[in-house]
């Protein structure tokens, strides 16, 4: 979210554009800021998450699964945080495991980001998965291809 400064034009000046903005209006900061015009707000970093929750793999049915590898399908200017998680039953808390920066430029997929199998080794019949940034950067989700192995019923 950017700002406008609308002091640099003079008098008699109108400020004109070709195309809709969404603009919101600061009563306290005194500010109109443009949205949709950068990652940050008003200066300061915004924190970006997706979170896909509750994904039954393998048809959904009674058995549990290992996650072996994620593939993202990602564009972005820097690295961005992928953190898995499981869930035992639909409505549970979500387990998460360690968060590790992915970065699209020299990772091709998230076990090259991760430090040891075991941070990679999540087990349940829910699977979760979270993309995230807190630095002032754009990146783009395509998509992505999990990679699993059954592990028995539940």
């Amino acid at each position: 979210m950017g700002s406008i400064d609308f002091s640099t034009y003079g008098v008699g000046d109108r400020y004109r554009r070709t195309e809709p903005d969404l603009l919101m209006a600061s009563a306290a900061n005194q500010k109109i800021y443009l949205c949709d015009a950068g990652e940050s707000a008003d200066g300061v970093a915004m924190t970006a998450t997706l979170t896909r929750e509750s994904l039954p793999i393998g048809g959904g049915g009674p058995g549990q699964f290992q996650i072996s590898d994620l593939w993202p399908d990602m564009e972005a200017t820097g690295s961005v945080a992928i953190q898995l998680g499981f869930q035992k039953k639909l409505g549970d808390a979500i387990t998460w495991g360690t968060a590790h920066a992915f970065d699209p430029s020299t990772h091709s997929h998230f076990a090259e980001a991760c430090q040891s199998v075991a941070d990679l080794a999540m087990t349940g019949r829910f699977i979760a998965i979270r993309f995230q940034s807190t630095t002032d950067m754009g990146w783009t989700l395509l998509g992505y291809t999990l990679e699993f192995e059954p592990q028995g019923k539940y």
